[in-house]
């Protein structure tokens, strides 16, 4: 009967050594599932920052072409005098005739 215990140990011994194997197998599954989500953060926040960056240049060109259309712009009203005025500023309505707008004249009732 000792040979059959004997025998059921080493069953038992050799099952978890089994388990423990599968378990370091596990563990090292996971180190390396670990190390690919910190690479791919670590890729993502780069490529946010780089992003945000190219976003921001964008932004400054942008401006910078804002900028210098307002003050093309002001060199036109200046060389054609100050009656060239923009019809955005007066809500698209030509000069001459954004006092018939206002007033409700003939140019109104054509824009309705």
């Amino acid at each position: 009967s000792s040979s059959s215990s004997f025998a059921k140990l080493q069953a038992e011994v050799k099952r978890l050594r089994g388990e423990c194997e599968d378990a370091q197998d596990l563990r090292a599954q996971l180190a390396q599932a670990q190390e690919q989500l910190r690479a791919a953060q670590l890729h993502a926040e780069q490529q946010r920052e780089q992003h945000s960056r190219q976003l921001e240049e964008q932004q400054q060109r942008l401006e910078l072409q804002i900028v210098e259309a307002q003050q093309q712009v002001l060199v036109l009203q200046q060389e054609r005098g100050d009656a060239c005025v923009p019809a955005a500023a007066t809500g698209g309505v030509p000069m001459g005739l954004a006092g018939d707008r206002e007033e409700g004249g003939k140019w109104a009732a054509h824009a309705a």
